[in-house]
């Protein structure tokens, strides 16, 4: 019998319980609580008993997993601890369930902690809809998505959320860009931070007693402890963010920067602004200058220079000049 959208909501959850490290060995009440709580329904025994066997043991879902129970632990696991039914593909029935709750999403998108999240939203949806008209082969045949490479250090997203969510400080093993050696930091988490694909904690570095800011892919351990007092300050992810593009963060009041753009190609920058603080305060027949309140960061700078001879710097001065000279090392590579 195909999974519906029910069942297989609940052996999501059930996995997430199984795979929890700070819950090890939930019993069937912790688990029927956590279905009840994600799903706001109430759940039989004899459906978690259903749900433990089809996992376990039917060709449908076709999960097959290694779900035991503990007697001296009094609880339920996976005896294969790297397993997940998250690994498997899927399937075509579980179209409808992805459908169902990406319709949710839609109705709530527009709230404050989705808001941004909205495009990528959309795009599911989009995908979901495609799929109901072409089947699998006509789908890879016809659709081209764009490839989302998939960065290292992911898989330490579970431990940070945990230690935010429970204040607790983290141990971690981190490399630095063009560095070979391995430095252990004492980290009082804050805040993960998405862009372009990669994952950042940004934390108070014990050592600097600052904020620090850790690409996931440079972590090669990490580690909640409990033995460490957990420091709180005033960060304010908006605020500290809020004249930066990109994740780099200079102290300091922020530039008022304008930069003039070939028209034509600032249509792009008008449709999708690189800032909330982005205004057009003039247009000519073939220019538009754009405002900026922003820092003179390392990512506004590659920002301009990926725009090449459309876009010049009018202001301020001292940002004008960084790109010039950024502009002469490049020629400099082509003289020889």
């Amino acid at each position: 019998m195909p999974v519906n959208k029910n069942s297989f909501s609940r052996y999501r959850i059930i996995d997430a319980c199984l795979r929890n490290k700070y819950h090890t060995y939930p019993t069937r009440e912790d688990i029927i609580e956590k279905c009840e709580e994600k799903l706001d329904c109430k759940i039989s025994l004899s459906t978690f008993e259903k749900d433990l066997y089809a996992m376990k043991n039917n060709p449908e879902p076709g999960y097959y997993a290694p779900i035991e129970y503990s007697k001296t632990n009094k609880g339920y696991y996976y005896s294969d601890e790297s397993y997940s039914i998250e690994n498997f593909a899927l399937k075509e029935e579980d179209i409808d369930a992805i459908e169902f709750a990406t319709a949710m999403l839609q109705q709530y998108k527009k709230l404050p902690i989705l808001e941004k999240y909205a495009s990528a939203i959309d795009k599911i949806m989009d995908v979901v809809n495609v799929r109901k008209i072409l089947n699998k082969d006509e789908f890879t045949e016809f659709i081209q998505l764009e490839n989302v490479i998939t960065y290292k250090g992911n898989e330490y997203l579970e431990t940070i959320i945990n230690a935010i969510k429970e204040t607790q400080v983290l141990i971690v093993k981190y490399r630095a860009f063009y560095s070979t050696k391995e430095t252990v930091l004492i980290i009082h988490p804050y805040l993960l931070k998405e862009n372009k694909n990669r994952w950042y904690l940004i934390g108070l570095n014990e050592k600097y007693k600052d904020i620090s800011t850790l690409s996931l892919d440079r972590i090669t351990s990490v580690e909640a402890v409990t033995n460490v007092k957990y420091t709180r300050t005033s960060f304010n992810p908006d605020e500290y963010y809020k004249y930066s593009i990109g994740m780099n963060v200079i102290k300091g009041k922020p530039k008022q920067i304008l930069l003039e753009f070939a028209k034509e190609q600032a249509q792009y920058l008008i449709t999708q602004p690189i800032h909330e603080s982005q205004k057009v305060v003039k247009t000519t027949d073939t220019k538009i200058t754009i405002s900026l309140k922003v820092h003179p960061t390392i990512e506004l700078i590659s920002f301009i220079q990926n725009w090449g001879n459309h876009v010049k710097v009018i202001k301020p001065i001292e940002l004008q000049n960084k790109i010039i000279e950024e502009y002469k090392k490049c020629l400099k590579l082509y003289k020889g």
